[in-house]
């Protein structure tokens, strides 16, 4: 009796251990194919992202081109098969009154395509744009109705206190698919044949016309002293002086004087010629960034960057010839071009740290604006050609025999206030705005 007893309790034991050993394969399971299902949505999502987002930027850079500034009619009516196009002459004609669109190869061992449609302006003159020349068979979603689109520009300059400036600022939307075309020459249907539609977003930002204003002066800060800007100049064993040339600058220039020692100021000129704002240099670094960028903090000037970086060494050595350039750091880090990475560009440097400049070894120079928030050190053959404005201490050395220089430039500034005062695309309002998402899988 006991041995059948004792099987008995055997037998339930294995039983039940079955069953948990069942439940947990089955739970396994279950967490392992929504795991890869999660992997391969939260791809899918990147992908359609990053297509709505070449969207937007191709519609900041179609404003950036217009002869006309501010862009008071978004009305592009352009079809390309490549993204960010140099020539916008592929239309076609039933969907050229919806805006931009572009479709381009993501995966071609996949036959994985994206497509961007940026909505022209509905406001007049424009009619709204509408897809009466594709027809939809689909299951009745109002991502694919026909008649008008509701991803439209829109100028909100007045929204957003611009009353007297309309254009300076637009809400341009984006809608985006991934999809499948095996074959490349069928035309792109949102139906889902014959292209299936893996994933679909809309996504919106403001994009902002940014009209710079510079100091007139070849270097210039902030700090306690609004009289002066402590510099220190550093002779050559061969008698080389750096050299500041404020020629028709205004604001900091050198005081005269006995220039025998090391430590020189910089003092605040006021010329009758100086505008107002010149010639009373504030002690805070957001009066200045207002005063240039029209905005009022360090952060925003980073949502405005073309590429922010947090060391020199992620800066590439090819860089561009006019962007804004952003150095992310705290009050002690320290950035240093020299041979090993090289400074050449031109636009605005904007440096949230120390910066040095070191051209003993390899030319540096930068033609355009540097912002500096810590000490700012230029040394041997190093020059930048616009101006200098440098919340910390100045220290310019040619120990080597190099000389540094600091170049006062009104036409450079010119040139980087029309390169990078254009419409730009604020990173910092861009967000999903789909009011009715379908997601299809194949």
């Amino acid at each position: 009796m006991k041995l059948q007893a004792r099987s008995g309790l055997a037998l339930v034991n294995v039983l039940v251990f079955a069953i948990f050993t069942t439940a947990f394969l089955v739970a396994g399971i279950q967490f392992t194919t929504q795991a890869m299902k999660a992997g391969r949505k939260s791809k899918s999502n990147a992908q359609v992202y990053n297509v709505a987002l070449a969207g937007i930027t191709h519609a900041t850079f179609w404003m950036q081109k217009q002869n006309v500034q501010p862009v008071e009619v978004f009305d592009p009516r352009s079809v390309s098969l490549t993204a960010f196009p140099d020539e916008e002459n592929e239309t076609k004609a039933d969907e050229q009154q919806l805006g931009l669109v572009s479709e381009f190869v993501i995966d071609a061992g996949k036959s994985l395509w994206g497509r961007y449609e940026v909505g022209r302006s509905a406001s007049q003159p424009n009619p709204a744009p509408t897809r009466s020349g594709v027809s939809i068979a689909g299951p009745g979603s109002p991502l694919y109705s026909p008649g008008p689109i509701t991803w439209t520009a829109e100028d909100i300059s007045a929204q957003r206190g611009a009353m007297d400036k309309p254009g300076s600022i637009w809400r341009i939307r984006s809608r985006a698919y991934v999809f499948q075309r095996k074959v490349t020459t069928d035309a792109f249907s949102p139906t889902g044949n014959p292209t299936p539609i893996q994933d679909v977003m809309t996504l919106e930002a403001e994009v902002k016309s940014s009209p710079m204003k510079f100091r007139q002066a070849a270097l210039y800060g902030w700090g306690a002293g609004l009289s002066s800007v402590d510099v220190d100049f550093v002779q050559g064993s061969d008698g080389t002086e750096p050299l500041i040339n404020g020629a028709g600058a205004k604001g900091y220039q050198l005081r005269t004087g006995d220039l025998s020692g090391q430590d020189y100021e910089l003092t605040l000129v006021s010329c009758a010629s100086n505008p107002a704002p010149d010639t009373t240099i504030s002690s805070s670094l957001a009066d200045h960034l207002q005063y240039v960028f029209g905005v009022g903090s360090a952060s925003e000037v980073e949502y405005m960057a073309n590429n922010v970086y947090t060391a020199v060494t992620d800066v590439p050595l090819d860089q561009p010839p006019m962007s804004l350039l952003y150095m992310k750091g705290k009050s002690s880090t320290n950035f240093t071009f020299n041979a090993g990475k090289p400074l050449n560009g031109g636009g605005i440097l904007f440096v949230a740290g120390n910066l040095t400049i070191d051209g003993a070894s390899a030319l540096q120079s930068w033609d355009g604006l540097v912002i500096v928030t810590g000490d700012f050190t230029l040394k041997n053959t190093a020059t930048i050609t616009g101006s200098v404005m440098v919340g910390g201490h100045v220290k310019m050395d040619a120990d080597s025999g190099k000389q540094p220089r600091i170049l006062y430039s009104p036409d450079t500034l010119a040139n980087v206030g029309q390169a990078l005062g254009a419409y730009r695309m604020e990173r910092s309002t861009i967000r999903s705005v789909d009011d009715a998402s379908t997601t299809y899988s194949f």
